[in-house]
């Protein structure tokens, strides 16, 4: 079985990502571009991607239009102002995106989810830990 390719757009210090890659799980293939990059290697790298993650980046129409592939769009953050929801929205519609942000229990999972993803930073807690924890907080809400 072929990875899964993740593409995580940041705005963080370069040793913080190197912590935070270095617990990669196994079976996922993760690309880091810098947020403040070109907008072009931005799209470049998401044209592939099977999930992308956005930590202090912006996510324009062109990057998330680009992301053909991409089957869930997280951002790790306490809001929406940085993203197009629209624009997921119709990329749902058109089977490319899962519908998490249309859920009722969507907004107290980011809320506690975001803990989790501050564990994975500092390193208090493993990635493959992490992202169990994060699945099994959305089972737990939906």
């Amino acid at each position: 079985m072929a990875e899964a390719r993740v593409v995580f757009l940041h705005g963080l210090h370069p040793r913080i990502v190197e912590a935070i890659i270095s617990f990669n799980p196994a079976g996922f293939s993760t690309t880091v571009v810098d947020g403040k990059s070109p907008e072009a290697q931005q799209v470049e790298a998401v044209k592939e991607a099977d999930f992308i993650m956005a930590f202090r980046a912006t996510l324009t129409e062109r990057i998330l239009r680009s992301a053909r592939k991409a089957r869930l769009v997280q951002i790790l953050s306490a809001g929406y102002d940085r993203i197009n929801l629209k624009l997921l929205r119709e990329q749902y519609k058109k089977g490319r995106v899962i519908a998490a942000y249309k859920e009722p229990w969507y907004g107290e999972y980011d809320t506690k989810a975001v803990a989790t993803v501050h564990n994975i930073i500092r390193g208090t807690t493993t990635v493959p830990k992490g992202l169990k924890d994060l699945v099994a907080l959305q089972k737990s809400l939906a």
